[in-house]
């Protein structure tokens, strides 16, 4: 997923699966921390 990909770069890699999953569930994704830190 792009997205999780770019949130990852933008903060230049200081953000984990949990922070992750929190932005986007916040932008309405439907996603958990487990499926994030395997994409990225």
């Amino acid at each position: 997923m792009a997205k999780v990909i770019k949130i990852h770069e933008t903060s230049r890699g200081a953000a984990g699966s949990r922070s992750i999953a929190k932005k986007l569930q916040q932008n309405n994704e439907k996603i958990g921390r487990y499926k994030v830190a395997s994409l990225m």
